[in-house]
Parts: C-alpha cells; structure tokens; sequence
C-alpha cells in the first residue's frame, strides 16, 4: 500500500508532466507574424494606436487573438493587462488575413504591447513586443499676457504697451478690431497710442496673429477705456443711498437689490459716437436700506427683488422714462423707494411622462420649465426656473405659475450627472431649443409627455464658450447645433435645409459640448438666458452673426474637434424706448410641414418658429430682439423714435427685413415678415404681389377680396390658423385669365391668418390681419 509521501511524489510528477505537456503545446502553437504598432496623431484630434499582425494560417486556426497592453517600456509579463479579445470569424477572414485593432484615449507617454493566438482555453506564445511613444501634444497658442491701460485724460496721450505670447516661433503681429479715431497701434511692438484722446467711454478690441503649422491662429483682448476730463476722479468717491419700503406697512422686509444705469458715450468705430445706460453697479438691499458707492456721473436707479414689482426711479415702469439722478466726488445723495409687493402668484399643476422613444418604456430624468417672461414682473422668482424628477416609471408632477409663458425640456443624466444615452427634448417634440413649443397655462394640465430618442454613438464632437464679446466674461445659456447639408429638388434648385439638431446647456464655466454627433457640416446658435445678451450664430475669432448663413461651419468628422468653438455675443442698448411692434414670421410659399399630430392641419401651414427678430436704430445697433414663438409670434417693446429695421432670420429660409417708423403718434404697430427657403429660384414670385396677387383690405373684420393670375378649372382656398389648423375651405370654377374671389371672414378668430390658394399646378399663400 503506497504511503502518502509516495503519493504525493506521484501527484506532484503528473503535476510536471502536466505543465510540461501544456507549455510543449503552447511553444508548438504558431504565433501571430509581422506584428506592428503604430501611433497616429492627426491634427486636432487624440493620438491613438493601431495595431496590426498577419493572421495564423494552420491546420487549427486559432478561435481568437488576445490583445495585451503595458504603461512603460516592458518584457515583464505579469506587468501586462489584456486589454482586448478579437474573435476569428472563418466565414468572414479580414482582408488578406491582416487585423487591425485600435487603441484610443491614451494619454502621453510609452506604451508595450503584444497579442498572443487564443485555442479555446489556451494561449499560444506572445509576438515580439513593440513599444510607442505617444507625445504631449503641443496645440499652437497664443495669448495676451499685458493688462490694458483702462482710463486715461484729456489733453494728455494715451498709451499702453499690448505684448502677446505664443507656443510656436516667429512674429507676433498686432492690429486695432476695433477703437475710436486716432487711435493707432504699432504692428511689430504692440504699443497703443491716442495722443488726443477725448472724453468719453470706449469699447476697444486688439488682436495679435502669429503663423503657426501653415495656419495663422490669432487672440483678441477687449477692455473699456475711460478718458476723464482732467483730474482722475476715484472709484466710488460718491454714495447714492437711501430706503427701500413697501407700500403697505403690513409686509415683510423687502429683499433685493438696486442697480445704477450708468450714463455713457460710446466712440463707434467711424468716429460717431451714441450715449447709452448700461447696469454698472448694484447694492444689495439690507434690513430695508442700501448704499451704493460709485463714480461721479449721470444715473439712472432700477430698484428689483423676488418679493415685490420691480420700477424706475421715479415710480417709471420704463428707462427712458426713469429720472436722471447726477452725483459728484465727495457727495452722498438720498433716493428712497416706495414699491408694491409682488402678489402671491396662481398655480398650475402639469403631469406627464419621460419615456423611451422606441420601447415607450419609462426614463428616470429630469424636466425643466424655464419662463420666457421678458418682463421680471411677470414671474414669481420662485417660478422663473422650476425643476422635476421623474420616478422610475418616468412619471412627473410639478407647479408652474399660471398665466406665464414656458419652454419645457426633458434630459436624462448619466454618470457624473454627463449628458446620458438620450438627446435633450423640447416641448413639444423637437431637440432644437430655439423651436420649443410655448406652454402658457390657467388651468392643471396633463400629458406634458417627452418621447426621448436615442443619442447617436461616434467618437467625435466639438465645444467652446458661451461669452460676452466686448468683456469676455461668461455668459450661460443653451447652444444649439444644426448640420446643414444641401438638396438638389425635382426641378434642379439646390436648397440648403436642416438635418440634426442637438441643443445642451452651457456648464459651471459657460463652456458648451457636442459629442456622439453624425458626421457632417454643422453650424451653431447661442441662446443666452439673460438680456441684454443677444442670441447669435458662432462666427469663430468674431462677434456672434444675427443671420445663419454668417456663421463659421464646423466640420465633424469621426474624431473630436480640439478647436475650441467660442461664441461672442452682441449685447442690445440699455436704453428703452416706447414704440412697440407685434408681429408674426410665416412661410411666404404658405409651406411648413404637418407634425402630424392634428389630423385636420394642414400639410402647408405657415408659422415660423424659433426666428431671431433684431431690431436696429438708425445708427445700426441693437436695440431689441426676439425670438418668434407659437403661431410664429413676436413682440419688440423697446424701440426708440425714428426709423427702426426688423430682420428675421431662421435657419433654412433667407432672412427678411422691414423699415419701420417709430413717432409720437405711431408708437405701437403690427407687421407680418415672410420668408423663403434658402435656394437659387423661388417657386413664387414674390414681386408679384400688389399686382396680379393681391388680398384686400389687410386689415380686414368681415370679409376680404383675393386677386390671382388663374388658369381653367377649379381653384381651391383654404382660410388657416398660424398653427396651421384649417378655418375655412373654399371651391370656386375659374377661367383662364384674372380671378377675384370674394372671402367671409366674420366668424374669423382676431389675429394673423393665411389665405391659401392651389389652382391647378400653382399654389401660394398670403397673410391676412383679422381685427375686431
């Protein structure tokens, strides 16, 4: 009977035998052949590794290929990790046995790697190792590293010496974006002078540029001059102070703040100059007073808070119409505030539900209202940003302010609250957040539902920052991105339209990020959350375009842009004025498509949402804007007196613009603005109406008369809302030849509408005002 010793020897030499029989096994498996490792580092994207080695052809091909990689250069094996497993597919071989495979998101630094064939359980022996070198990548950069000279005096000469740095070599060069006459800057030293300089507030931009790799990169530095008229007067060397009380003595302590206009001259880049009021200081309203310790100059007083009406000194509801209140050094001046409370507002309840687009299952999310109230005493604080979360069945309630307008959206977050595997929704059913459906409502609402579709995966995107293009500071806000791809139709035009759309929210930092986005053209908008920002299209290295077709297009390929894509957004004037224009954006072909959730809309409604109207005085500034809303409604209140253009403006369409006249007698108007898609012909000649086209009177209360160039048969007319919703129907026989036809708009609602028209193979349609 054999002892345990010898039992033990006997186990441990099958152990051996065992060991050596495998490692025979695998020293006889063949191994992978021209194994090669290269990294590829491409412009303006990650550095990444491919590898490749030959196929095993034998009598027993391998069932895999096992992928190894190691951090540092390295034969020892234990200090390997597999980082990948390549299944063989004997019915599909890769091209002339070669495999590839790719390893991304590699930091710098050096890198060992081998790959061994796979039997079932089994390893054959490793390839020879190779080793790569991933370099830090060195962007080309440059940069301002001088603070500007900010104030100045007249009758004796500005200068400051601008001095910019870069990575690469070579000369920097500087030039003047943007300044008042007489200014000059020296192009090889940086230095800027004005020996005359005048009194007044200058906005002043400079770039510096540098050839870097082929390509000219550049930087700008925008700052605020202020020339004094003499003796420098010190920052905060007067006080306006003063109480701030309710109008009932029976309400709490007022909280909030109050904001001093400042009184400017700004120098334009021709030499003229305008006078603007811009919010430059602000104090906060403490157990009912507050101090606020500022320059001497020319004011105007806002004082606002959650709790109560904002208003104007002197009990003004506008800024034109606010008192001028002028301090010198060495003075403190009393201006007190008696204000309203803001009552306590109706609320709505609305529900509904997050869910998967595809499987209709529930999403665990979160739903934002956002008010779009221009007006601050319009909306409770507590209301102008409501947020809910969904459960697990992706069910949600919340209350809203009754009576306010609301854009609602829908994202689901991911790990580290990232965007998730779902694309941000907007109310209702769009991922541009410029297009969003308004909710406005006076009673509890139910099915406010947002059907979520799926993110696209590719390993690419691009990003940037949202940003004040005169100041550089952060702006926040959301940024929408459109791939734009042209399309030849039937009749050989070529049109450009839209394809995707993406919108995200800028972060912390006012950055902004696309990722997992189809590869294509695209072109971007920033809608920033507060006024006096104005939305406006990326133009990179430049102010923010008000027109689509301004805007930079960005690329995107397979891989992420490092560009950074910054948008430098326009600011309106402070001043407001009291002529107001109401209005509507509409198709002129009478042609946006049917959203199909309305079985009796009409497949050519007209309503444009989602336009960016601009309103610009005589001397070309910004003085309001809007974006046109449902029904493709607008409302400019803020235009001052005298000539006033209105562009509108929408991606697809060719912008359109109208001269207004703002007067004592004139102050509030409505106006209808028609676009046309973006082509090379127009379906219908705009030109011809007021002549063989007409549609009168416009505007009208009980019935209208329709011109038309009509050919024999039947022509059909059609009475639409702005939603597209189809009010009236009519059929009349025509001949060859001018038609008139004769509509009953009496039981018409009050509002825009449009008269469509289809004779024969002709369609066209105009807008038509309805007043009571």
């Amino acid at each position: 009977m054999p002892t345990t010793q010898t039992l033990s020897r006997f186990l441990m030499t099958l152990l051996v035998i065992a060991t050596g029989f495998i490692g025979l096994v695998a020293q006889q498996r063949p191994v992978p052949a021209e194994f090669k490792a290269k990294v590829i580092a491409e412009p303006n994207a990650s550095a990444y590794v491919v590898l490749q080695w030959l196929g095993i052809k034998s009598d027993e091909p391998p069932t895999a290929y096992h992928v190894y990689q190691a951090v540092g250069q390295t034969e020892d094996e234990t200090k390997f990790d597999k980082i990948a497993r390549i299944v063989v597919d004997p019915a599909k071989p890769p091209r002339e046995n070669v495999y590839t495979h790719l390893v991304k998101e590699l930091k710098p630094g050096v890198y060992t790697f081998f790959v061994r064939g796979v039997w079932g359980d089994n390893e054959g022996p490793r390839t020879p190792i190779k080793i790569v070198v991933i370099e830090q990548k060195a962007e080309n950069k440059i940069w301002f590293v001088s603070s500007p000279v900010k104030s100045g005096k007249v009758g004796q000469a500005y200068e400051y010496k601008a001095k910019a740095e870069a990575s690469v070599d070579g000369a920097i060069r500087y030039s003047i974006v943007s300044g008042p006459e007489g200014m000059t800057i020296n192009a090889e030293t940086g230095v800027i002078t004005w020996l005359e300089p005048r009194a007044g507030r200058y906005e002043i931009t400079i770039k510096a540029s540098i050839e870097g790799g082929g390509t000219v990169i550049f930087t700008k530095q925008s700052f605020v001059l202020e020339i004094g008229k003499g003796e420098d007067k010190p920052e905060g060397c007067a006080a306006i102070f003063g109480e701030v009380d309710f109008e009932n003595p029976a309400n709490a302590v007022v909280n909030g703040w109050v904001t001093a206009w400042r009184l400017d001259v700004v120098k334009k880049d021709n030499g003229d100059s305008t006078t603007v009021y811009r919010p430059v200081y602000k104090a906060k309203i403490e157990n009912g007073a507050y101090v606020l310790n500022l320059p001497n100059g020319t004011y105007k007083l806002r004082v606002e808070g959650e709790n109560f009406m904002a208003e104007w000194h002197e009990n003004a509801a506008e800024l034109a119409d606010a008192e001028d209140v002028v301090v010198e050094c060495n003075t403190r001046t009393n201006v007190n505030f008696v204000v309203a409370a803001r009552p306590e507002p109706t609320l709505v309840v609305v529900t509904g539900r997050v869910f998967d687009a595809e499987t209709q299952a529930g999403l665990k999310g979160l739903v934002i209202f956002e008010a779009r109230s221009k007006e601050d005493n319009g909306v409770d604080g507590r209301y102008r940003r409501v947020v809910a979360e969904t459960n697990a069945d992706g069910v949600y309630e919340v209350k809203l302010q009754a009576g306010v307008n609301y854009i609602a959206y829908a994202k689901i977050l991911g790990r580290d609250n990232k965007e998730g595997d779902y694309l941000a929704e907007f109310w209702e059913n769009t991922h541009d957040g410029s297009e969003a459906t308004l909710l406005n409502l006076t009673e509890n609402k139910e099915g406010v539902d947002f059907s979520m579709d799926k993110r696209p995966v590719f390993n690419n995107g691009f990003g940037g920052m949202m940003k004040n293009n005169y100041t550089n500071a952060g702006v926040k806000g959301k940024v929408v991105a459109y791939q734009i791809l042209r399309k030849a139709k039937d009749n050989g035009d070529t049109i450009i339209e839209k394809r995707n759309v993406q919108t995200v929210e800028t972060d912390a930092n006012f950055g902004y990020e696309f990722s997992n986005l189809e590869p294509g053209t695209y072109i971007v908008f920033g809608v920033p959350s507060e006024r006096p920002h104005v939305p406006g299209w990326m133009v990179l290295g430049g102010k923010a375009a008000t027109e689509w077709r301004e805007a930079t297009r960005v690329e995107v390929g397979e891989v992420m842009i490092t560009v950074r894509y910054d948008i430098n957004l326009d600011t309106a004037k402070g001043e407001r004025g009291k002529g107001r224009v109401r209005g509507w954006v509409y198709d002129k072909r009478g042609g946006i498509i049917n959203n199909g959730k309305v079985e009796d809309r009409a497949q050519n409604a007209a309503a444009i949402t989602g336009s960016l109207i601009v309103a610009r005085d005589e001397a070309g500034d910004i003085i309001d804007f809007a974006l046109s809303e449902n029904e493709g409604a607008f409302e400019l209140t803020e235009l001052s007196i005298g000539e006033v253009t209105i562009t509108a403006d929408r991606v697809d369409f060719e912008p359109t613009s109208e001269v207004v006249t703002i007067d004592g007698l004139n102050t509030d108007q409505q106006i209808s603005l028609g676009l046309i898609q973006s082509t090379t012909s127009v379906e219908v000649p705009v030109d011809a109406v007021g002549g063989s086209v007409n549609l009168w009177p416009n505007l009208t209360s009980t019935t209208a008369s329709i011109r038309f160039t009509s050919t024999n048969g039947t022509a059909d007319i059609r009475i639409l809302s702005m939603a597209g919703e189809v009010l009236a129907t009519q059929n009349v026989n025509v001949n060859a030849g001018e038609t008139t036809v004769v509509l009953n708009t009496a039981t018409m609602p009050i509002g825009m509408v449009m008269v469509q028209v289809t004779n024969g193979a002709s369609t066209f349609a105009l807008p038509l005002q309805i007043v009571r």
